[in-house]
């Protein structure tokens, strides 16, 4: 490009062009007036030169020859070329890839409703995609059946996959296997539902004794013995093992007062599951724990109940086979219990608390589905003293379960995510947390 100044024409285009003002050129050869585009500086002479190139080639060749001329004209035909080109294959993409709008089908639109086989490529998809999240967040296998939040999330954003169930199918097994599965019911059927009543909440350490001894007969009874002869190695090392473990050992649960006293004050058990010394053991500590009892409280009828209401227990729904083993698990305990039943009332008691531990082992034992709480608030006035030593250890849980329960739960609330959480505010989300599901997300 040619210089723009006025006072310096570098450029051999002026030899036919003078400058008509600030902005303008005229051609001395046909007097066209041409722009030199912009201002002071800006101004060139480009416009001058394709001038002489179209108008007066001949000049043109002249002062820049003729290979310019060649080169100028190729580069223009080649950008023309290529931009017709670019455009018309702008043309033809944006006609080819145009997105065509398709009402869908009725049969398009049901199997986009239609819930997907556990085996689709698409629900194998989501079964990696949950598998991936549970072994990077760390989270229990249980959140994709236990966890209902988890469930109802999935179930909105993509309705047409199902979680599928863990549940044994037994359709395959043989006969003898088919016996064996029921033999391992009818033996373990027992140990589910004295788990279950234990772990509850409002349960007392008072079951624990009862439970253990009722459990040991039960495995024990040859009627047992008889129903699970395809697997008495297994019935019989549960015997061993119940015999060898602390928890379940006779003499080391009678060793613990906690576990000792309860039993023997709770109304629908008292003596039946010691022998005549222990009895002796039991009662004279009873007394004891009367007489600190009686120094530390005045001796009338103002006194707290002996503990929560605790619902009357249920039996459960169970199959035959479940339901077999249920019986025969409770008729152990009403055996044993009956054969220990009767103890001969104490002639000339030394002092009312003795006179009260007498009468009370003397009465009939309360039914096995008796609440021990509100039986002791109900019978307090003729047990004043009594009462009170039964309200220290009939309280006690049978278990940690459910406070571990409520520790684990609060760990849950306050996690990495949450530390600043307040403890208002986490009062608030365990209370959702517990009664969101019982009022069944109706609120």
């Amino acid at each position: 490009m040619g210089d723009s100044s006025s006072g310096a024409k570098k450029s051999g285009v002026w030899t036919y062009f003078v400058e008509a003002d600030q902005n303008c050129a005229k051609c001395n050869l046909c007097e066209a007036k041409l722009s030199r585009g912009g201002e002071g500086r800006k101004r060139g002479t480009s416009t001058l030169k394709k001038h002489l190139q179209f108008k007066h080639k001949a000049e043109f060749d002249k002062i820049f020859g003729p290979a310019l001329a060649a080169t100028t004209s190729n580069e223009s035909t080649s950008i023309a070329s290529t931009s017709a080109d670019c455009n018309s294959q702008t043309s033809q993409y944006s006609v080819s890839h145009r997105p065509l709008l398709k009402q869908p089908s009725l049969a398009e639109t049901l199997e986009k409703k239609k819930v997907w086989d556990i085996n689709d490529s698409r629900a194998k998809r989501v079964h990696y995609l949950i598998g991936e999240m549970i072994a990077v967040d760390n989270e229990p296998f249980a959140i994709v059946e236990s966890h209902e939040g988890f469930r109802r999330l999935l179930n909105n954003i993509l309705p047409q996959y199902q979680i599928p169930a863990h549940n044994l199918n037994f359709n395959n097994l043989t006969s003898s296997q088919w016996e064996i599965v029921q033999q391992l019911i009818i033996l373990l059927k027992p140990f589910e539902e004295i788990t279950k009543i234990t772990s509850s909440t409002l349960s007392p350490i008072s079951d624990v004794i009862p439970h253990v001894a009722t459990l040991l007969r039960y495995l024990q009874k040859p009627e047992l013995a008889g129903k699970t002869c395809s697997i008495d190695d297994f019935r019989c090392s549960l015997i061993d093992n119940m015999k060898m473990v602390t928890r379940f050992n006779h003499e080391k649960l009678h060793g613990e007062a906690a576990y000792f006293l309860s039993t023997f004050l709770d109304p629908r058990y008292k003596s039946v599951f010691y022998n005549a010394f222990q009895v002796e053991q039991a009662r004279q500590a009873v007394l004891r724990e009367a007489l600190i009892i009686s120094l530390e409280y005045d001796n009338d009828d103002e006194h707290d109940d002996a503990g929560p209401s605790k619902n009357k227990r249920s039996r459960p729904e169970t199959n035959d086979v479940a339901s077999e083993a249920h019986d025969l698990f409770w008729s152990c305990f009403e055996e044993t219990a009956d054969n220990n039943d009767a103890l001969t009332s104490r002639a000339q008691p030394k002092n009312s608390a003795a006179s009260e531990l007498d009468h009370y082992l003397s009465t009939a034992r309360a039914a096995r589905n008796t609440d021990p709480y509100k039986w002791w608030g109900c019978n307090r006035g003729h047990y004043p003293i009594l009462s009170k030593v039964s309200a220290k250890y009939i309280s006690t849980p049978a278990s940690s379960i459910y406070s571990e329960r409520l520790f684990s739960e609060a760990g849950l609330i306050y996690e990495k995510k949450r530390s600043r959480l307040n403890a208002d505010r986490a009062e608030k989300m365990a209370f959702l947390h517990h009664n969101l599901p019982i009022l069944n997300y109706k609120y």
